[in-house]
């Protein structure tokens, strides 16, 4: 990082994004949608005539953007946020951030894609129940490798996320038993997140659009009632 101070609000989120610091998977998570939502606002503040006027002042589109901001620039270099373990809403993180990189293929005409976290695969759910995968992603979250597909119908989209091992984490929200499978759920201003763990590893799912029940069942397909406690 550099010395010099951002004097726009493109500059203020380069700036957000260049820090070299892991952030935890929440509070990057509410970054990237203050990051998303930043030109929507812009577009909703120009008016006809504006122009010299904000052209005089170059942050005054950002101000609101950039407070928030810069109390999560403090956070992350001071490295605050951190705990010894996960509640089940920072473990669902990554899986409501954006995809980064194109979905995994089918792998021939299986019930799985080609994509896997140890012998757990993912699955491949369009011909079945419609929902088709629309992109992945991979991260480090409390020292475990996550790797993220997402799955999309409609307007209603669904993060699928495998871990690399069993990170400790908090109990919440309800406990729901589906097939011999003990599923932890929680809902929370219109996003249903669930976690159960299998094969030695922690998977996690949530959704904006489905709902807790819709998420069991697909955690489910391809696995019949095998997907252990």
């Amino acid at each position: 990082m550099t010395g010099e101070r951002p004097t726009n609000e493109h500059e203020l989120i380069e700036l957000v994004r260049s820090i070299d610091v892991e952030a935890p998977p929440a509070l990057r998570a509410r970054i990237e949608e203050m990051v998303a939502a930043a030109p929507a606002r812009r577009r909703r503040r120009v008016r006809p005539g504006a122009g010299a006027f904000l052209r005089a002042r170059p942050l005054a589109g950002a101000l609101a953007t950039a407070a928030v901001i810069a109390a999560l620039v403090v956070a992350l270099t001071s490295g605050g946020g951190g705990g010894s373990g996960l509640n089940l809403r920072s473990a669902a993180a990554p899986t409501l951030l954006a995809s980064t990189t194109p979905a995994p293929s089918r792998s021939g005409h299986s019930e799985f894609l080609a994509a896997a976290v140890g012998d757990i695969r993912f699955p491949y759910l369009e011909d079945g129940l419609g929902w088709r995968a629309s992109g992945a992603r991979t991260d480090t979250v409390d020292g475990h490798a996550v790797t993220t597909v997402f799955y999309s119908r409609g307007p209603a989209r669904v993060g699928y996320a495998i871990y690399t091992g069993l990170p400790a984490t908090a109990g919440e929200g309800s406990v729901r038993l589906q097939d011999g499978t003990k599923f932890h759920v929680v809902s929370d201003n219109g996003t249903a997140i669930i976690s159960w763990t299998r094969s030695g590893h922690l998977c996690v799912m949530s959704s904006h659009g489905a709902n807790a029940s819709q998420l069991i069942r697909l955690a489910g397909w391809g696995t019949g009632s095998t997907v252990a406690a």
